[in-house]
């Protein structure tokens, strides 16, 4: 997997404005550097949204505070500037009022909390109470504010945590996160740089039992020596030994574009993505690849698979089908990633099962050390 830069935003959002969202504060420090840090110097308006409050899912256990004013030290440390802060409530984002930090030398460095208990993100919950009371989430709620932090300044580069199911086990809260802001990001249907940040699952020995083996540390020495250096500045003492293991990794999951040309399937040596036929509601299956047009297919930089035939893939159900390409259909919403799984909306991707191709919940190939995903999901130009 790559470690270095992504292609360039479109409309919709400026490619100077990067938007990075977490579930805790040190999220962004253990897995998304260096590219966080590569923007702040680049001198980006850089907004870090944190939606957990990381405070154990304990209110009684007051740590929060203090993750808090960590976390803007180290953003400080990597901009170069003071760490002095002007913190306050915000005008409401979608109904909701949440706490705002901007760097007083580097005010494009902004940070927006919205201290949802830690353990309770999940599209299926009823109620997200926050550590500070106040505030309450739906799951809807939680999209839309979201959403409307995203448009306050639209971002031509959203980066989050990895929801892709596909590389072992993780906090739960960034899975649920970047499920969340990965939709969010391609809800306006404009073309911007998309990436989900593996975190424990790159190595964690702590759950030995339940991911794979450790990936390879694939940092240079100036890149570890740098992200080892802002971490101890969030946590100074002696180092979490894990956060040495994390600080050697670098494990971004990019969106691809790409096409016009035949979409491979891993679960036959030989077999293409295919339409039927170019109306809608035509079904899209999996054939021998022979080149032909309705084998050709363009992923876009609006999260849309088209068709040579004009329409788009999506869903009757959970069957893949060809429809009238719509920006905002979320049925219509696929990200090709460069470890190969082409990502649906939620926990969902895009399976085969023989022939037929279908929305499934994503999952891993455990058969071997490293995990990556089933051949039943993979694809690739």
């Amino acid at each position: 997997m790559s470690t270095g830069g992504s292609s360039s935003g479109g409309a919709g959002g400026a490619t100077s404005v990067s938007m990075y969202v977490v579930a805790h504060p040190d999220d962004e420090l253990l897995f998304m550097n260096p590219d966080l840090e590569t923007d702040v110097l680049a001198g980006k308006t850089v907004t870090t949204v944190y939606v957990t409050s990381g405070d154990g899912g304990n209110p009684a256990v007051v740590v929060w505070p203090g993750r808090e004013t960590s976390v803007r030290t180290a953003h400080a440390a990597m901009a170069g500037v003071a760490d002095l802060w002007t913190c306050g409530a915000t005008a409401p984002y979608a109904g909701k009022a949440l706490w705002k930090c901007t760097l007083n030398g580097r005010p494009t460095v902004r940070s927006i909390y919205l201290r949802v208990l830690d353990g309770f993100v999940s599209a299926t919950a009823t109620s997200m109470g926050t550590i500070d009371g106040s505030n309450t989430f739906t799951p809807a709620e939680l999209t839309a504010t979201l959403a409307a932090i995203q448009n306050e300044t639209p971002p031509g580069k959203v980066g989050t945590l990895d929801g892709s199911l596909a590389h072992g086990s993780d906090h739960a809260d960034h899975i649920a996160v970047g499920q969340f802001m990965l939709d969010v990001a391609r809800a306006q249907g404009v073309s911007r740089q998309l990436a989900m940040y593996r975190g424990y699952s790159m190595a964690e020995p702590n759950f030995a039992a339940q991911v794979p083996a450790a990936e390879a540390e694939n940092l240079s020495t100036t890149q570890y020596t740098e992200k080892l250096r802002i971490v101890q500045i969030y946590q100074p003492g002696a180092l979490d030994p894990n956060f040495d293991l994390w600080c050697h990794r670098f494990y971004p999951l990019r969106a691809v574009p790409g096409g016009p040309a035949p979409l491979k399937s891993a679960a036959g040596t030989t077999q293409c993505l295919q339409a039927s036929g170019t109306t809608v509601g035509s079904s899209v299956v999996t054939a021998t690849c022979n080149g032909s047009a309705n084998q050709s297919w363009t992923a876009s930089g609006t999260s849309q698979l088209i068709a040579s035939g004009g329409g788009c893939l999506a869903l009757n159900g959970a069957a893949a089908v060809i429809a009238t390409c719509s920006l905002t259909a979320a049925d219509q919403k696929w990200t090709l990633d460069d470890d190969g799984q082409l990502k649906g909306t939620g926990s969902t991707c895009l399976t085969v099962t023989g022939t037929a191709v279908s929305s499934a919940t994503c999952t891993a190939d455990t058969s071997a050390a490293l995990y990556k995903p089933p051949t039943t999901q993979h694809w690739n130009f």
